[in-house]
């Protein structure tokens, strides 16, 4: 929502950071946004989890992936109308920047094709990663969005092997180590992984780290 303020170019591309970019974006950057302040893909989940007053006509928009026509959110000074938006609906934001730039902009926002943000928070139930995933590798912007990231030790094996690939064509030299959980919920996810993976002696492992962690929690109360 600063953007406008502190980034002096005519138009920019917006991305988050637990993204895979897989292909050229040049047909983004030139997207034809007419009268609208910015465009994005559509967030269905994110609608429906939102408590935020949008009329049935106006789409509701992941913010992952935005492109921004700063001169015209400039001169209509879109950073204020954001902060209104935000003071007059505290109650009912759920997703903070995203739910206040969708009231923001409303009415001034269009849609993207799906290919430009594949949100994994959108996928179907009992589908796979690589099920959303694969068909737009080299087509389109993969969208880690919710809690598992590809660099945690407890994500899938292929969306890991498919971010580490694209890490080195980077540049970067090393393999980055996956994050260790920090979290009992993590460290959950990461026995359930192993579990499924039928990986006995690391899941056994980590759940000697489990119990411990909870035996530790008996002995301050006794």
């Amino acid at each position: 929502m600063l953007i406008e303020n502190f980034v002096p170019e005519s138009r920019i591309i917006y991305l988050d950071c637990d993204l895979l970019v897989t292909c050229d974006l040049k047909d983004l950057f030139t997207t034809d946004l007419g009268n609208n302040l910015l465009a994005g893909c559509v967030d269905n989940r994110g609608r429906k989890l939102s408590k935020i007053a949008l009329t049935e006509d106006d789409i509701y928009i992941n913010t992952g992936v935005l492109v921004m026509d700063l001169d015209r959110m400039r001169s209509e000074d879109f950073f204020h109308q954001a902060r209104n938006a935000y003071e007059s609906n505290t109650s009912q934001i759920v997703w903070v920047d995203q739910c206040v730039i969708n009231l923001a902009a409303a009415g001034r926002k269009m849609r993207l094709e799906r290919h430009w943000n594949v949100m994994a928070h959108e996928q179907p139930d009992g589908t796979t990663l690589e099920t959303l995933y694969e068909p737009f590798v080299g087509k389109g912007i993969l969208h880690f969005s919710g809690p598992v990231k590809p660099w945690h030790m407890w994500s899938g094996d292929w969306e890991a092997t498919l971010w580490q690939s694209y890490l080195r064509l980077s540049g970067e030299p090393r393999n980055m180590a996956s994050r260790r959980p920090e979290t009992i919920d993590e460290l959950k996810a990461l026995i359930k992984k192993y579990e499924s993976e039928e990986k006995w002696k690391e899941a056994a492992k980590e759940l000697r780290l489990l119990a411990n962690h909870f035996a530790n929690k008996v002995n301050q109360l006794t």
